[in-house]
């Protein structure tokens, strides 16, 4: 066997492991966040504002996760030089869609946690502003977030000859769109998220019930059982943000150290690493809500027939702490 056949053969085998981690990623992305859509469809009583925003980014994540599977798995034919050669590199080869609608996931949650950090840290604001035609709107808003943004990476892209290329106009400007881009996608909403989780585990921690002030028993367990569901509202979003910080942190790093002008080996098993954490962030959360999330995770079985909803779920629903204003 010759060294180039050797060569041809080492690289076939690692593409073939690679679609075959590529299709597994994807995969678990897409039906989990299916899984997680469809029980909030199933039982109404989740549609809190809280809950909306995470059902927008389960339905972020699932297209993002289908998006992904074609673009790695599906067939790609370069079209003929002219306007759709052209096209078809900015908007597909580039990956725009997939990019865009990550972005999107990303403004999605510095949202979800705005507004929790309203609704524990200042709740007559948050009952007065936040309702569920305001979430509406911010959620359309959302998904025509990153698409503006990233045709900052998309239009660079242009035929070359028989394959796809990325140019920019000058060094200067590649520095400028890869620091833009580390601070919008990861930056910036790390350090809200930080700042808005530190506030808000301060006011919980900080604001415990004295017995005394409460008229009686009954009171008194009803706002245990909010303060409760709070926490874990919290806890629960916390887990995703953070999550979403660790899976980004080192593509986005790297890719900032890059725009700078460092050197960096995209055929490297870090970089690889990098990428494939990225690619597992919406893989994630669907877990997340099921382990961690107790609303969702007790009406699992009840959105699957295999259980009857209680007298108390249809009369109370699952409304948490702040959240029984948000429904006007």
């Amino acid at each position: 066997m010759t060294g180039n056949q050797t060569d041809s053969s080492v690289t076939s085998s690692s593409e073939y492991k690679l679609a075959i981690l590529y299709a597994i990623v994807g995969t678990i992305g897409l039906l989990g966040n299916m899984f997680v859509c469809y029980v909030f469809y199933r039982i109404r009583r989740l549609r809190s504002i809280t809950n909306l925003f995470i059902i927008n980014q389960s339905v972020i994540d699932m297209i993002s996760s289908l998006i992904f599977l074609i673009l790695k798995l599906g067939p790609i034919k370069l079209p003929s030089k002219g306007i759709s050669g052209s096209l078809f590199c900015k908007f597909w080869y580039s990956e725009y869609l997939m990019w865009s609608l990550f972005l999107a996931s990303t403004a999605n949650l510095c949202v979800v946690t705005l507004e929790r950090y309203f609704a524990i840290c200042h709740p007559v604001f948050h009952r007065n502003k936040f309702n569920k035609k305001a979430a509406k709107i911010i959620i359309a808003i959302v998904w025509l977030y990153g698409f503006p943004i990233e045709l900052l990476w998309g239009l660079p892209f242009h035929h070359s000859g028989e394959h796809c290329a990325i140019k920019y106009i000058s060094r200067e400007f590649s520095l400028i769109v890869g620091v833009l881009f580390f601070c919008i996608a990861w930056f910036f909403p790390l350090v809200l998220m930080v700042v808005c989780y530190v506030q808000i585990i301060k006011r919980l921690s900080g604001n415990k019930l004295n017995p005394s002030d409460n008229a009686d028993r009954h009171s008194s367990n009803n706002n245990s059982t909010f303060r409760r569901a709070q926490r874990n509202v919290v806890k629960t979003l916390f887990i995703v943000s953070m999550t979403y910080a660790l899976c980004w942190g080192p593509n986005e790093i790297a890719l900032l150290h890059f725009n700078m002008g460092g050197y960096l080996d995209f055929s490297s098993d870090y970089y690889f690493f990098s990428v494939v954490l990225v690619f597992c962030n919406p893989c994630i959360n669907p877990f997340i809500y099921v382990f961690q999330y107790h609303q969702f995770r007790d009406k699992i079985p009840i959105a699957f027939g295999c259980k009857k909803a209680s007298t108390t779920d249809e009369r109370t629903g699952t409304v948490t702490g702040s959240e029984m204003h948000t429904d006007a």
